[in-house]
């Protein structure tokens, strides 16, 4: 399985051990949302820790790749431009695969300037973005993600949105955009994990845990794997939404 967004620094050697025993053998490696020090510094400070639990991870047996930004929840009062500045410099092809977790909370400010700079950037450097949506006004804020994508006139291919709802996830899809269903106690759970899948199919859909944010539950991809076999879904649909889809979406072998 392909975990589309874990949060590394939370989770212990045991916990990765365990995820691996599991069937999860590759992630998604995401920052904090809620970053200690909002400093640019400490924000540059966050990208090479996140590349260092990518080294600690690889000792364990997880093949992981790395995706950096500033969520809207961690943007520094000053020096922003300083922080993105430093991600073409870690950029390399088995490390850095997307630019993210960012988000759009509101339509004016600075997080409107901050997502359009990281999108810019994503542009530039030809990678992908992972958007996450919050738990708490999650339908205004995917109105507003949805509207300046297209504004921007983004390739909707390049972009996943994660952390949908019931409400979200078909629009997500029929803008073009990849869509992550976050199982997490904060999200979803495994029931309705499965039930969204067994409705939209598996095009563009993809499976992530977000295990380390928060009260998580670290196999809960397997659990979803285990549930959508029992369902009678196919080994094909189970394959896309379990690994293939966040693979290609990132354009890395598995």
């Amino acid at each position: 399985m392909f975990d589309l967004r874990i949060h590394p620094e939370t989770l212990s050697d045991i916990d990765i051990d365990t995820m691996l025993q599991f069937g999860i053998h590759r992630a998604l490696l995401v920052g904090p949302h809620s970053a200690d020090d909002v400093s640019a510094d400490g924000l540059i400070e966050g990208f090479h820790s996140l590349l260092k639990q990518q080294l600690r991870l690889k000792k364990l047996g997880m093949r992981t790749w790395v995706a950096l930004g500033v969520h809207p929840a961690s943007l520094p009062k000053r020096g922003l431009p300083r922080v993105l500045d430093e991600i073409p410099k870690l950029c390399r092809p088995d490390t850095v695969r997307a630019i993210g977790s960012i988000g759009l909370f509101t339509s004016r400010g600075p997080q409107l300037e901050a997502f359009d700079a990281h999108l810019s950037l994503a542009e530039t450097l030809r990678l992908p973005v992972l958007i996450s949506l919050p738990v708490r006004r999650k339908d205004v804020a995917h109105r507003l993600t949805l509207e300046r994508l297209k504004k921007l006139e983004m390739a909707p291919a390049s972009i996943c949105i994660d952390g949908n709802s019931t409400r979200t996830v078909r629009s997500v899809l029929s803008f073009g955009h990849h869509a992550g269903l976050t199982v997490h106690p904060e999200y979803l759970d495994v029931s309705a994990a499965v039930t969204l899948v067994k409705s939209i199919g598996a095009s563009r859909v993809m499976l992530g845990s977000a295990a380390g944010h928060g009260a998580t539950d670290i196999l809960s991809l397997a659990l979803t794997t285990h549930r959508l076999e029992k369902e009678g879904l196919s080994a094909s649909l189970i394959r896309k939404v379990s690994k293939e889809n966040a693979a290609n979406w990132l354009a890395v072998a598995l």
